[in-house]
């Protein structure tokens, strides 16, 4: 995004970083959605890390066609997904 990286752009650092209020950070989260929205034509977004814990604070202020969550696990929702692949690779080895 504006030729950075996402992360350093849109993330819950960036926004306490640059001191953001929530609408004008849901106005850049909304840009980095929308664009991702016109590549991958996704059915659902899940925000995960730790701006998940406060969703109900730029959730409501997100304009885009396609349904944005919070994720069920919000901040530990990376760790648990890690844990399960390293899990799934101990019962299934690959090829």
């Amino acid at each position: 995004m504006n030729g950075r990286e996402a992360e350093q752009h849109a993330s819950d650092a960036a926004r306490q970083r640059e001191g953001l209020s929530w609408k004008k950070y849901a106005k850049r989260l909304n840009k980095y959605l929308a664009a991702m929205e016109k590549l991958f034509w996704p059915d659902l977004f899940i925000i995960g890390s730790g701006i998940s814990k406060e969703s109900e604070k730029y959730l409501p202020l997100l304009t885009i066609d396609t349904p944005v969550i919070p994720a069920q696990f919000l901040n530990e929702a990376g760790i648990v997904g890690a844990a399960l692949a390293v899990r799934k690779n101990e019962i299934e080895p690959s090829d």
